[in-house]
């Protein structure tokens, strides 16, 4: 970027923001970012307007049949409701009396909780759970490749133990004691969330795969506590409820460490848990005993238990050839009577079953009362904010008040926003399996940032930025005394017209200090975001190349030319992962992601044959790792030094 275009930044409008106790607290629907580093801006789908009464139908599942973000699933939700005005004689079916004494009871619905559900319109809060269906729906391709078109009448349990390391390597583990949960589709884009946000999105993965799934609750003396992720599942003669650890980040093993072990299981055979204690020091720190204790949590999103979500769905499947768009298929609604009864007959009358009320509502007590929430602590701005290395910005600037301040901070901090949050940028793409885009992105990105990295900042910075601040403030405060002045006259007075003009003069001058001066100090936070995710992604299209070469395998057939030629694409695949989690190590050694990572780079040393490479990156526990991390991995490493060539 020339100097020209850099100073001309200072220029250009911006979205309003407002600074309270520091916080940053974006206006207005998305962010506008006066500096784009990873590409060209999103391009929303558009829903065509309409004068006939079939034709929203077919513009809805066009735009939905493609990556459905936010904005589109908005859009979806206007677009409904016009069709349902429209249509005569056409509207979802309202809750039954049992529906609806279930919920209230199961869920303890109050008064507004069940208008919500019971709305025979499409709420605010929809778009929402939308947005989470189709963003799952998009992963659950790029996890099922050519099979994700087609999906299985019973997936087996490989596809379900797939899935939970899928959630487990998009969302690293990061406890933080007393804070309330934060919805899964926030979790997943910010790829860090506690045990109980990772198993609420391989919850949510799991209805996608219809597949009914759970909690399992622990109920002990000293209070409930959060031990596994139930999904259930043929086995023998009848269903049963595999478990999958979310701290841990493992399946529980079956016997011999193979398979999955079920919920009966563990409670039939006590030293099933114990084969995952490899060091005492590190025990696993659930018994039989305790395993007794559990309970069935179940978790029914309010949107999804809505009767309006059924009949979305059937719509968007409707395969009437009269309807010109094809099918799209995607599972937004969720029985949870019928739910609750699947897993009352697996588990038997020993096991308590019940709906986790608190968790059902999570999006709606997250999202402000404008997005169909009914949060009134600004949440949802909080999460952004959290996104931005605030300790980077420069003192310098930190403290300066006004628009001035607010200018810096958007322009600081809507990098770290933009590369998580907006659609069609890595993360995003990253998500939904678009792979390959996901890494041109990242790369021109980290391309853009090591040419930033050689703008030095001159010998006198602090005194030219000094020097700055005093002329912004005295333009901005004469600014402000001429629109004052002007009154009614206001933008056409010239006395504005000139106090703006000398307002962009100074702008533009302090751009030659200050854009170097915020790219410099978001350099090293900036580097390792682009890092990580670029070895994941490559971890990501090693994963699929695997998958691929694997289901294309059969047990009694030699492998031909083309699998050959597969192996060797997927090898050379392992081989750019494993290079892209050296390079991770060697820029940001102490780094929380570096360590979390250190799991998937042993993943990679193991899948190209480096055995006792991978085990001593597991029996590294070094860094900021839980307990559970490290049981985790000391396990792992025996299971590979046991393993048989």
């Amino acid at each position: 970027m020339s100097t020209e275009e850099q100073t001309s930044i200072w220029s250009r409008p911006f979205m309003p923001y407002l600074i309270v106790g520091g916080v940053l607290v974006l206006i207005g629907v998305g962010l506008v970012v006066a500096l784009s580093t990873i590409g060209p801006p999103s391009v929303r789908t558009a829903l065509n307007p309409t004068t006939r009464v079939e034709e929203p139908l077919e513009n809805l599942r066009e735009a939905l049949a493609r990556s459905a973000d936010l904005g589109v699933c908005r859009q979806a939700v206007q677009q409904m409701n016009d069709y349902l005005r429209r249509a005569s004689g056409d509207a979802p079916r309202a809750l039954t009396e049992t529906q609806r004494d279930f919920l209230k009871n199961h869920l303890a619905l109050d008064a507004d909780e069940l208008t919500e559900v019971s709305s025979g319109s499409f709420t605010p809060l929809d778009a929402h759970h939308l947005d989470l269906c189709f963003l799952l729906r998009d992963a659950l391709r790029g996890l099922q490749g050519e099979e994700g078109t087609a999906r299985p009448a019973r997936p087996t349990e490989s596809q379900i133990a797939a899935a939970f390391a899928w959630v487990v390597r998009q969302v690293q583990v990061q406890e933080r004691p007393g804070e309330l949960p934060v919805p899964p589709q926030f979790v997943l884009r910010r790829g860090w969330g506690s045990a109980l946000e990772r198993s609420l999105i391989f919850l949510a993965l799991l209805q996608q795969m219809g597949v009914p799934g759970c909690l399992v609750i622990l109920a002990e003396a000293a209070g409930s506590r959060l031990w596994a992720c139930g999904a259930l599942a043929d086995r023998g003669d009848g269903r049963q409820v595999l478990l999958f650890d979310p701290r841990l980040g493992l399946p529980l093993p079956g016997a011999k460490g193979e398979g999955v072990a079920t919920l009966a299981e563990v409670r039939a055979q006590p030293d099933l848990l114990k084969q995952l204690t490899v060091d005492d020091k590190y025990p696993y720190d659930v018994t039989a005993e305790q395993a007794a204790t559990a309970e069935i949590h179940l978790v029914c999103p309010l949107s999804a238990v809505a009767p309006r979500m059924k009949y979305l769905e059937a719509k968007l499947q409707d395969p009437d050839p009269s309807i010109k768009a094809p099918p799209v298929h995607v599972k937004l609604s969720a029985d949870a009577q019928e739910l609750f009864g699947q897993f009352e007959a697996a588990v038997g009358k020993g096991t308590p079953v019940k709906v986790h009320a608190g968790l059902s509502k999570l999006l709606r007590y997250f999202l402000p009362t404008d997005e169909g929430g009914v949060d009134r602590s600004d949440r949802l701005n909080r999460f952004r904010s959290e996104l931005i290395p605030w300790e980077r910005l420069p003192p310098e600037v930190r403290d300066l008040p006004g628009d001035p301040g607010q200018r810096l901070q958007s322009f600081f901090g809507g990098p770290f926003i933009q590369l998580v949050l907006e659609p069609q940028r890595p993360r995003d793409l990253m998500l939904r399996g678009d792979l390959k885009e996901a890494v041109e992105q990242l790369t021109k990105a980290m391309d853009e940032l090591r040419h930033q990295k050689g703008d030095a900042l001159p010998p006198d910075w602090r005194e030219q930025v000094a020097k700055w601040r005093e002329e912004i403030n005295r333009a901005h405060a004469e600014l402000i005394r001429a629109e004052r002045a002007a009154g009614k006259e206001g933008t056409a007075s010239p006395a504005v017209t000139a106090a703006r003009e000398e307002v962009m003069k100074v702008w533009k001058a302090g751009g030659r200090v200050l854009i170097p001066l915020l790219q410099t100090s978001t350099a090293e936070p900036r580097g390792l975001q682009l890092t990580y995710f670029l070895a994941l992604c490559k971890h990501e299209q090693a994963e699929q190349l695997q998958a691929r070469l694997e289901r294309g395998r059969k047990p009694d057939r030699p492998a031909d030319k083309r699998l050959t030629g597969e192996a060797a694409a997927v090898r050379s695949a392992w081989q750019d992962a494993a290079l892209w989690w050296v390079s991770l190590t060697e820029a940001h050694p102490a780094a929380r992601e570096t360590a979390g990572a250190r799991r998937l780079h042993a993943r990679a040393r193991a899948m190209l044959g480096e055995t006792e490479r991978a085990v001593a990156i597991l029996q590294d526990l070094s860094g900021p790792l839980t307990d559970h991390e490290r049981t985790a991995q000391l396990y792992l490493a025996r299971q590979l030094k046991d393993r048989k060539p």
